[in-house]
């Protein structure tokens, strides 16, 4: 697993904030920056029929590109001086200074031709508004209809038609050494393209235990956010998400199918409903296990199926647990209302226990 200090969390990852290509002053931490053969994807699901040139990168682009859009963002956050200056200046209550503005900039995709766009959450996240720029020119203002932070995706609409579309790449489909481009608006340099492969699948990047991520050696820089990674079929197979800091050739990105089902909740409900069991877990030797149970959240499934603390949790439906991180990948895959058996060990006794999964509290970690 990946150490979270290596890990940039700032302008292309997770973390509080905008996090996309920021204009503004920023702190100081943000300046560091199974297989199967690949499936074809239809013509009806693609932006339109570009004619063939003998550059398979270059005709992919022409088919591809315009739909993926620049996303500016605006960002207005209460002064901080206007309590100050009252209290230094004497000045009237009453009279209030300017907002503080920040500019950013990221990338998404469009996944509908009536206007639905996939990008990070971070992208969109504490934003006043939004302008979605498409490749041909065109701008409209973009709202949000659904946000997953827990996986930085979010769902954005803007009021349009007969748009070009992407289609994401089946389950199944993604496999290591495949060639993939990357498009989005490194830096704020829109349409730019990059190439590589796949290096990894199924990693562990401890900013987000719930995500299996992508990495590719593509290039992505701040303002990849949100943006597509794509097969030489067309298909996207991921969402540019995440670099690690000081390394060359290492991007993460969100997986196809944790996209597809994500969009399809975030349309129709505006979030994402997780299944949840309460566990506050802890490793025995960090990253490497056995997972132990540190604490039980009150009134949680965990607390009502009588799961304690100090318990090591072994498997879970029949699965080998490996480490804390891995529970939390394996409850994520299950629906709200399953039911999960874990076998576990107590003070030496082995022991198994149902365990009813609920629906995951608001702001629950």
């Amino acid at each position: 697993m990946l150490n979270r200090r290596t890990v940039l969390t700032g302008l292309i990852g997770f973390g509080a904030g905008v996090l996309a290509m920021n204009n503004s002053v920023l702190p100081a931490y943000l300046a560091n920056l199974t297989p199967r053969a690949e499936a074809q994807v239809s013509t009806a699901a693609m932006v339109g029929v570009a004619p063939t040139t003998g550059e398979p990168i270059a005709d992919l682009v022409d088919r591809v590109g315009p739909a993926v859009v620049n996303i500016d963002t605006l960002s207005r956050q209460p002064n901080p001086m206007q309590r100050m200056n009252q209290f230094m200046n004497g000045m009237n209550p009453n009279t209030r200074m300017p907002d503080v503005e920040s500019k950013g900039v990221g990338s998404g995709f469009i996944v509908s031709a009536n206007g639905r766009i996939l990008t990070n959450d971070h992208v969109v996240r504490g934003t006043s508004s939004l302008t979605v720029t498409l490749p041909d020119g065109r701008k409209f203002d973009g709202k949000v209809i659904g946000r997953d932070p827990g996986q930085d995706i979010a769902l954005i609409k803007i009021e349009a038609s007969n748009l070009p579309t992407l289609a994401l790449a089946p389950a199944g489909t993604v496999r290591v050494g495949q060639r993939v481009i990357a498009i989005g608006s490194p830096l704020g340099l829109t349409h730019s393209v990059t190439s590589g492969i796949i290096s990894a699948m199924h990693r562990g990047v401890e900013i987000n235990d719930r995500v299996d991520f992508i990495q590719t050696d593509a290039p992505i820089n701040p303002g990849n956010s949100g943006g597509p990674l794509l097969n030489m079929s067309g298909q996207v197979v991921g969402m540019n998400t995440a670099i690690i800091s000081g390394a060359q050739g290492i991007g993460f990105a969100i997986p196809a199918d944790t996209l597809t089902i994500a969009d399809k909740e975030l349309e129709t409900s505006g979030t994402v409903a997780r299944a949840w069991i309460g566990l506050q877990l802890t490793d025995g030797v960090p990253g490497r296990g056995p997972a132990i149970i540190g604490g039980i959240v009150p009134d949680s499934p965990a607390e009502k199926a009588g799961l304690q603390p100090g318990d090591i949790v072994e498997q879970i439906n029949g699965q080998r647990i490996t480490d804390s991180r891995m529970i939390v990948k394996t409850i994520a895959k299950h629906k709200v209302s399953d039911r999960v058996n874990l076998d576990i060990r107590r003070d030496g006794q082995a022991m198994a226990i149902s365990v009813n999964l609920a629906a995951m509290p608001e702001n629950a970690g």
